[in-house]
């Protein structure tokens, strides 16, 4: 890791960006228009096995990095309305939240060490994959480990969501939903529209989703006690806090691909989305200690929240007249988030406090990125070499305003915000089939970031460079057709956010040790990682397939909080804590009884369980693990197919017991187990109508968490309930 203070430049990439557009118009220039091709599908990198497409087992059982492929029919299963719960049912994955908050986690790692990919390139800042919708996805791949064409930003893994291409002939696919609460007893609607058509050389596929919603975000019980050194207590507040929004979202994904011969096209990939949100938010508050009162009785609050985003992918396949193939992507995004919000408190306030809280908030965010990428095949063996650069540039500008009964309440912090990071990256892989039992794959990857932070007080620029090797292979047993091994080791990182370098802290409400306002750290630097993996894989005569994995990483320049006071504030901000290791166990198990035993019922078992331990070796213990890292998680999953009706029945069980973690010296966090049940019942009528119905999260329960924190002057806990809802869909699929 190099680090300087040379500033990053718009023009630099504008110099960078000219020549490569230059010999994408020669690429372009160099096809053929006497060639009439008959049309075809969109380019696909799905595998052929015996002549046939290849299933999900059949690429993870070819691909030597080691990818799990998740196919259409496990994904469509449930009859999800976003991503998100289909997310939490694969294995080696961890969900929490839902919509704008979701969060997904891998190998035991936080939310900001899993790199999330949509057709292999990153996801845009404050993009919900609850926008997407199973309907729209090819399938999904999760890889444990980085490689060199994806980005070595990975350190918990890779998650790739693969979306739906064309159609050689038209379709039209249709599905209704409507989904009900046991806790808001409103039908939230949902529409879901496919279209795809091949035109001669044009294909074409056209997404569109919509959906109203009207619900509880969030209804939590919260409780604040301080203790003093003598072990008297001295605070012991009850916080009932409970908002429900409501709202539209709008989301069109078209796609268009011209086909000019075999393997050269042109394809251009749009989404826009919209959402609208109102919401209204109550907060009670009161004293269950005699002789005390809160600072404020309660408060009512009203929220505008806006989100829109636009995003265009143009890529140029060529092939070349040795075999190999030339891709070159170009991709702009921009997207823009308002937020208005109101707050009204009630009660004897304190002297200083104010009555109306307004603030407003006005984010946009920009991305623009170029990559091209060469394969060339170096002998009629399975042996591919690909070389690869990238560069991208993001800006994050942030505007916000904050009066007290119209009194502005951040003079001399500024209102403007904004940073930037220059990403330039060239990459070399070579997959190579040695023989029928030994296949290896081998990358390097170069990264320079470049980031800016700049706000009303302070400036600052950082620069870092990363080299990553890539190396896996994968051993076939000899005299066994169903078992092999897996090995490998690569060097990942992780860079920080655009939001984790604003200075600025976000004010809440209730300013505590336990719950301060949040703020960035402008001279962060990027976690490292080194990662060992090895796995063995037994795949039996049909689909199914077991495995065990096991993975450790030796983590430099760890990412953790730390709160302290700034004036009269709490504030918690990021800072590199030092060294840490992660060790972590994840078994598998897919197949359907008729492949253990004959005359069986069909009947198809999932199963999958992961175990973690972690250490922060520069934070005193006990229980210095990785934060937001659970120790253990459970999934099971059945489906059943019966013989005499058009009907399939299923369920999937999700457990992780609670866990302690140490934030800091002295203070702690528990988190309470997560338990949930789905089911499902879907009714063919035909192959053009279907019919599913669908129960999610039963006997969740709600979800606890403890944080405390001890110091010479005494202690502090914030205990903190939510509650968690059931709910039933029913969704109608209409294809023509």
């Amino acid at each position: 890791m190099q680090q300087g203070r040379r500033t990053s430049r718009r023009p630099q990439l504008l110099r960078l960006l000219v020549p490569c557009t230059l010999a994408w118009s020669a690429a372009a220039a160099e096809v053929g228009e006497g060639a009439v091709a008959p049309p075809a599908q969109a380019p696909s990198e799905t595998l052929v096995v015996n002549g046939k497409k290849a299933g999900e087992t059949d690429l993870r059982r070819q691909s030597t990095a080691g990818k799990i492929v998740v196919g259409r029919e496990e994904i469509s299963r449930y009859g999800d309305s976003g991503l998100g719960d289909v997310l939490k049912r694969l294995p080696g994955l961890s969900v929490s939240g839902s919509g704008r908050s979701l969060q997904v986690r891998m190998q035991g790692m936080g939310s900001a060490y899993t790199q999330i990919l949509i057709n292999g390139e990153p996801i845009a800042r404050g993009f919900s994959l609850d926008t997407l919708t199973p309907s729209q996805i090819e399938r999904i791949e999760i890889l444990r480990a980085p490689t060199a064409e994806y980005s070595a930003q990975a350190m918990g893994g890779i998650l790739n969501i693969v979306l739906r291409e064309g159609s050689r002939k038209q379709t039209t696919d249709l599905s209704l939903r409507g989904r009900y609460s046991e806790h808001d007893h409103y039908a939230q609607p949902q529409l879901n529209l496919q279209l795809a058509d091949q035109l001669d050389r044009l294909g074409y596929t056209v997404v569109a989703l919509l959906r109203h919603y009207d619900q509880t975000e969030h209804d939590t019980r919260q409780q604040m006690q301080r203790y003093d050194a003598a072990g008297l207590q001295q605070q012991d507040e009850l916080t009932l806090d409970r908002y429900r929004a409501r709202g539209v979202l709008f989301n069109l994904m078209p796609r268009f691909n011209w086909r000019y011969g075999e393997g050269d096209n042109l394809s251009l990939q749009m989404q826009l989305s919209h959402n609208v949100d109102t919401g209204q938010g109550e907060v009670q508050r009161r004293s269950l200690l005699p002789g005390t009162v809160p600072d404020y009785d309660g408060s009512l609050g009203s929220v505008d929240w806006r989100w829109g985003r636009a995003q265009g992918t143009l890529i140029r396949q060529v092939p070349l007249p040795d075999g190999g193939k030339l891709s070159l992507r170009l991709m702009a995004d921009q997207g823009s988030t308002y937020e208005d919000n109101r707050r009204v408190f009630s009660g004897a306030l304190p002297p200083g406090t104010p009555r109306l809280v307004h603030e407003r908030q006005h984010n946009r965010d920009l991305r623009l990125a170029h990559s091209g990428k060469w394969s060339l095949p170096l002998s009629e063996a399975e042996h591919k070499l690909e070389l690869g650069y990238k560069t991208e540039w993001k800006q994050r500008r942030e505007h916000k305003t904050r009066l007290a009964d119209g009194v502005d309440m951040d003079t001399g912090l500024g209102r403007e915000l904004t940073a930037s990071t220059w990403l330039l990256a060239a990459y070399g892989q070579d997959e190579w089939s040695v023989n029928e039992q030994w296949s290896i794959y081998a990358g390097l990857r170069w990264e320079q970031l470049v980031s800016r932070s700049r706000d009303a007080q302070t400036s600052l620029d950082r620069r870092s460079r990363v080299l990553s090797p890539s190396l896996q292979s994968l051993w076939r047993l000899p005299q066994s057709k169903q078992d092999q091994l897996r090995f490998g080791v690569s060097r990942s990182y992780a860079a920080p956010d655009l939001s984790s370098l604003m200075t600025k802290p976000r004010r809440v409400d209730d300013n505590t040790e336990l719950t301060p306002d949040q703020a960035g750290n402008a001279a962060l630097k990027p976690a490292l990682a080194w990662k060992f993996n090895t796995a063995f894989e037994h795949f039996l005569s049909k689909d199914g397939m077991l495995s065990a994995a096991l993975n450790h990483q030796q983590i430099q320049d760890l990412v953790r909080q730390r709160t302290g006071r700034e004036g009269e504030r709490w504030v918690r901000r990021p800072y590199n804590l030092g060294r840490a290791s992660l060790t972590g166990l994840e078994l598998e198990a897919k197949f359907t009884l008729a492949e253990l035993m004959e005359l069986a019922i069909p009947l198809d078992l999932q199963l999958a369980y992961s175990r973690y331990w972690s250490r922060a070796r520069d934070l005193p213990g006990p229980d210095n693990r990785l934060e937001d890292q659970e120790t253990e998680r459970l999934k099971l999953g059945l489906d059943y197919r019966l013989a005499s009706l058009p009907l399939t029945l299923g369920g999937s069980y999700n457990w992780s017991p609670g866990y302690v973690v140490q934030l800091e010296t002295g203070t702690r966090r528990y988190k309470g187990r997560e338990r949930s049940l789905d089911m499902y019942a879907a009714w063919r009528f035909s192959p053009q109508v279907q019919l599913r119905l669908t129960a999610s999260q039963l006997g969740a329960g709600d979800a606890r968490q403890t944080e405390s924190r001890q110091t010479g002057a005494g202690r502090s806990e914030h205990y903190s309930v939510e509650r968690n809802a059931a709910y039933w869909s029913a969704t109608l699929e209409l294809k023509y």
